[in-house]
C-alpha cells in the first residue's frame, strides 16, 4: 500500500509541478498579459464604437434623435417659452380687436392659442423631462405655423381683392364723371 500511496503522491507532485510551470509561463510573462489586456480592451472599445454606430444607424432608420440638454440650452428654451407666452397673450388681444374690423382676427386667435399651447407643452417637457410633452409641443408649433401661413395667404388675397375692387371702381367712376 505504501508503494501505491507513494505513486499517487509522486503523480500528484508531478501534476502540481506541471501546473505551476504552465501558470508561471502564463502569468509571469507581463508583456503577454499586457498584450492580451490591450486586445481585450481594444475589442471592447471597438464593440462599443460598433454599438454606438449601430444605435445611430437605428436612430436614423426610425427617425429619432437623442438629445442632451445642457444648462445653457435649458435657459434658452425657458426664454423662448416666456417670450412665446407673452406674444401669444398679446396676439389673442389683437385677434379680438381684429374681429371688430375683419374676420382675420379668428386666424390670429387660433395662431396665438396654438403658440400658447406650444410654449406650455415645451415648458412642461423641460420641467418633467418628458419626451411626449416635447413631441406635443412641436405638434402644436407646427399647427400654429400652418395657421399663420393660411392667415398670410388670406390676408394677401383680401388685399388683392381690395386693390382690384378699388381700381375697378376708380376706373368706372371716370366714365361717369367725364
Amino acid at each position: 500500500m505504501e508503494v501505491i500511496m507513494d505513486f499517487e503522491n509522486n503523480f500528484l507532485d508531478k501534476e502540481k509541478k506541471n501546473e505551476n510551470i504552465e501558470n508561471s509561463h502564463y502569468f509571469n510573462n507581463t508583456a503577454e498579459l499586457d498584450k492580451i489586456r490591450k486586445e481585450v480592451t481594444g475589442n471592447f472599445k471597438e464593440n462599443q464604437n460598433f454599438k454606438n454606430s449601430e444605435n445611430s444607424q437605428n436612430s436614423k432608420k426610425n427617425g429619432s434623435i437623442r438629445l442632451t440638454l445642457d444648462e445653457f440650452t435649458i435657459k434658452n428654451i425657458k426664454t423662448i417659452v416666456s417670450i412665446t407666452k407673452f406674444l401669444s397673450v398679446i396676439g389673442i388681444f389683437i385677434g379680438i380687436l381684429q374681429l371688430f374690423t375683419f374676420l382675420i382676427g379668428i386666424f390670429t386667435i387660433f395662431i396665438s392659442l396654438k403658440f400658447l399651447n406650444f410654449s406650455s407643452a415645451l415648458d412642461d417637457a423641460i420641467k418633467m423631462e418628458d419626451e411626449n410633452k416635447l413631441k406635443i409641443s412641436f405638434k402644436e408649433l407646427a399647427k400654429g405655423l400652418k395657421f399663420y401661413i393660411i392667415s398670410l395667404i388670406v390676408i394677401f388675397i383680401f388685399i388683392f381683392l381690395l386693390v382690384a375692387i378699388s381700381a375697378s371702381l376708380y376706373h368706372t367712376s371716370g366714365y361717369y364723371y367725364n
